[in-house]
């Protein structure tokens, strides 16, 4: 595997947006910081995230639509001025520099209460470089008023390519320069040295929703409710992922440069969803008729409550599509790419082990508890059973099996472990 494409994965791991929540500000341009006050309290927060699939990959977006409960707790008038940050500087990159653009009109930006639509005017980024394309109005509260204001926009969301083992390199890439790690170095973080290591690529979605900003209101958020709307999101994906990966399968590789771990990347595409911070649980999306709001009879959404709510950690959610077989009559092809043509019978059957943790049954060996400890898809305290598994999960596994019984028995302590 080559140095080069070791160093692409190590810079777009951390590619992806973090979109804030409504705060208090004050100042203009080079003084705009975010602070607190002790007269508007943020009542309740209500979040609807509902990630859309474009056309094309590069045409997807998510869509925001929040709802703000804020109370003037003073028997005076209160001016505040609001700012709505779409964005946080990345840990990659301090020196950003925000695009010519604008996004109230790009993001399709508004802020309303029922009484009128906010003139919204845009800066750069604050003081201190912490948030970036900030969305600023002012606001006046009459004593004792409540308003719920009404925030929507829309953002464009794309795919990175890049490897799902954090945990391998995360304390070393953000805590230390990349252009201090040494080839060897990154070898070392990267390359797992055996025949595992091939599946640490992948295709990606990130983005996320910055909720500390929240902490500027007065007193604690009474009640918080985020909702994430991605049931179509994930089956359009999957289509997405599937075409994408038919394409590459049937287009000749004329890249010798291009390993293993690449070329699975390209045709396995198997979707994964990991969301933070835990707590989220199925539910039903509300839904607005004639007649009023019903649910559907069906969980199609998560969502994250909380009573008296401190605004903490970001919530973040990634999709990836992970370079794993979702049928059994592609196990071969996957172990033929993965192994080359004369696979060994103890990796493949490593192979089937991995293919069973993913689905959540715990490993057995050494090698694939240490491989798969290091995987975004891996939850320790899941227990499934082999007999527990879907049909197409247990087809998956009794391929696998035949394949290796297939295969003339060897050593796994005489494998080449630096292949």
């Amino acid at each position: 595997m080559k140095i080069t494409s070791l160093c692409l994965a190590a810079l777009t791991i951390f590619c992806g947006e973090a979109f804030g929540n409504m705060g208090v500000f004050y100042g203009y341009g080079h003084t705009l910081q975010l602070v607190n006050t002790a007269n508007v309290q943020m009542v309740s927060e209500e979040v609807t995230i509902s990630p859309k699939c474009g056309a094309t990959p590069l045409a997807s977006v998510v869509e925001f639509r929040c709802k703000f409960v804020l109370k003037n707790r003073t028997t005076k008038p209160v001016d505040i001025q609001v700012g709505f940050p779409l964005g946080r500087t990345s840990k990659v990159d301090p020196k950003w520099q925000e695009p010519s653009s604008n996004p109230i009109s790009d993001y399709s930006f508004t802020a309303r209460d029922g009484r009128q639509t906010y003139y919204v005017r845009y800066e750069a980024a604050d003081s201190q470089k912490k948030f970036r394309k900030i969305l600023l109005w002012e606001m006046t509260f009459a004593s004792k008023e409540s308003k719920t204001v009404v925030v929507r926009y829309k953002i464009p969301v794309s795919p990175t390519f890049g490897a799902f083992t954090p945990s391998l390199f995360d304390s070393a890439l953000i805590n230390t320069s990349s252009s201090k790690l040494s080839s060897d170095q990154l070898l070392e973080l990267f390359a797992m040295r055996n025949p595992l290591r091939e599946f640490g690529f992948c295709d990606s979605y990130e983005f996320a929703y910055v909720t500390e900003t929240g902490r500027s209101w007065a007193g604690p958020i009474e009640s918080a409710t985020f909702r994430l709307n991605d049931q179509q999101f994930q089956k359009d994906l999957n289509d997405s992922f599937q075409k994408e990966a038919t394409l590459n399968r049937n287009r000749p590789s004329t890249d010798a440069t291009r390993g293993p771990d690449l070329q699975l990347a390209e045709i396995f595409k198997t979707p994964f969803r990991t969301v933070s911070p835990e707590g989220w649980k199925p539910a039903s999306m509300p839904a607005v008729s004639a007649s009023g709001t019903t649910a559907a009879s069906e969980p199609n959404c998560l969502v994250l409550k909380y009573d008296n709510y401190e605004p903490k950690q970001p919530l973040v959610f990634h999709y990836y599509g992970l370079p794993f077989p979702q049928k059994a009559d592609e196990c071969e092809e996957w172990i033929r790419t993965a192994l080359g043509q004369e696979p060994k019978q103890s990796v493949v059957l490593e192979l089937r082990e991995l293919l069973a943790a993913f689905f959540g049954v715990p490993p057995k060996s050494e090698t694939v508890k240490d491989f798969a400890s290091t995987q975004v898809w891996f939850t320790p305290d899941r227990a499934i059973k082999e007999s527990e598994l879907t049909a197409e999960q247990k087809a998956i596994l009794t391929r696998l099996e035949e394949i290796a019984n297939n295969l003339p028995a060897d050593d796994p302590k005489k494998r080449n472990k630096t292949d």
